[in-house]
């Protein structure tokens, strides 16, 4: 599977990539707009694009599904790159986080 790493990283860095989201101009509008209370969680995740550099450096673009406690939800699509850590096995750290395009989901769908 081809975006098998770029989804485990983005798994890896959910929480960094969440408030990332949030945080954005794009992101807070669509929070609002989806009423979520409280930090978010991300849900589904469809990666269109994949790229490595090495071993240790990846790029992605992907579109992912957030959501709060109570499942409200919205929907993102970023781009970024993230770098592998040496220890613990299969740690990432995010060094760029893109948001495209972001909005608001029906609660339950």
């Amino acid at each position: 599977m081809p975006a098998n790493a770029a989804k485990k990283a983005i798994r890896y860095l959910d929480r960094d990539i969440a408030a990332a989201v949030d945080r954005s101009e794009k992101g807070s509008t669509a929070r609002e707009q989806a009423n979520l209370e409280g930090p978010s969680h991300i849900g589904a995740i469809m990666v269109s694009a994949e790229e490595t550099s090495g071993s240790d450096s990846l790029s992605f673009h992907a579109y992912l599904e957030l959501y709060d406690e109570v499942e409200h939800q919205y929907e993102a699509e970023v781009a970024g790159t993230c770098v592998r850590l040496l220890a613990p096995e299969g740690a990432w750290r995010l060094t760029h986080l893109r948001v495209l395009d972001s909005g608001a989901l029906p609660k339950g769908g």
